[in-house]
This record gives structure tokens, C-alpha cells and sequence, in this order.
């Protein structure tokens, strides 16, 4: 299937925009510690977890 022109060119020009975020966050990656980022990603699988757990709340009634 073939796309648009305006599809392509929606992609042409969010391609250097995608390449400029990713070199924003390898700058920003560069600075934390492999230990950091293993704390940081083992908080947030841990609240993820709780709030999993958590009783939905009551539907309300009107």
C-alpha cells in the first residue's frame, strides 16, 4: 500500500525532530549511573505492582 504524499512528507520531517530526542536522551542517560537506572526502574515496577494490587474504587452512583 502506498502512502501519501503528505503522509511522506509528515515522515521526512519528523524523522530529524525523532533523531534530535534521541541524542536528548542519551545526554541525559549519560549522566546516571547503571545503578540509578536499575534503582529507578526497580521503584517503578514496585508501584506498578502495588497499584495492580489496589481494589478498584466503587463505581459511583448518581
Amino acid at each position: 500500500m502506498r502512502r501519501s504524499r503528505s503522509s511522506r512528507l509528515t515522515s521526512a520531517l519528523n524523522h530529524p525532530r525523532d533523531y534530535v530526542d534521541e541524542l536528548s536522551t542519551r545526554e541525559i542517560l549519560e549522566d546516571l549511573s547503571t545503578r540509578e537506572l536499575s534503582n529507578e526502574l526497580s521503584d517503578r515496577l514496585e508501584r506498578r505492582a502495588t497499584k495492580a494490587k489496589a481494589p478498584a474504587p466503587a463505581p459511583k452512583v448518581l
